[in-house]
């Protein structure tokens, strides 16, 4: 048995898929190619057919989606800020009302007000000097349920 598919073998046992005669023979044809091109990058093949390959490239989100989604969550990621978005589910409030209720610092409150704002998930209304805010969309509410049904909490 050529060193390579000794090698190749030897992985495939330790990431547990030397299961099935596919994938040795995949494993195979990988080190073979490797062994007459030396510009053949093993990285690029893959053990997956190609619909699955094409779903994959047309259903996960490009850059831009990934990144404003990211944004989303890390806005979510936050205690306090999931305990504001919580309050501000229930009752527009401003930031007095929501310090005092949630048991804040004011100027902690306001600071992740700001990040709620710019996030896009928290609105501002000014009434003369007060300013209210409130959920943006009420979605986010469905969010925060799926993710304490996810969570099972």
């Amino acid at each position: 048995m050529p060193s390579v598919l000794r090698l190749t073998q030897s992985r495939c046992k330790y990431y547990g898929l030397f299961k099935n005669d596919q994938i040795v023979a995949f494993s195979f044809k990988i080190s073979l190619i490797a062994r007459l091109n030396p510009n053949y990058n093993a990285a690029m093949e893959t053990l997956l057919d190609d619909v699955t390959v094409e779903l994959i490239r047309d259903y996960v989100p490009r850059n831009a989606t990934l990144h404003t989604l990211s944004e989303f969550f890390s806005a979510c990621g936050d205690a306090t800020r999931t305990k504001i978005i919580c309050a501000l589910s229930i009752s527009e409030m401003c930031v007095g009302d929501l310090a005092r209720v949630l048991g804040l610092n004011q100027t902690t409150c306001s600071h992740q007000l700001r990040l709620l704002r710019a996030a896009d998930i928290v609105r501002q209304r000014r009434e003369g000097k007060i300013i209210f805010y409130s959920l943006k969309n009420r979605q986010i509410e469905d969010v925060l349920f799926a993710g304490v049904k996810f969570l099972n909490l």
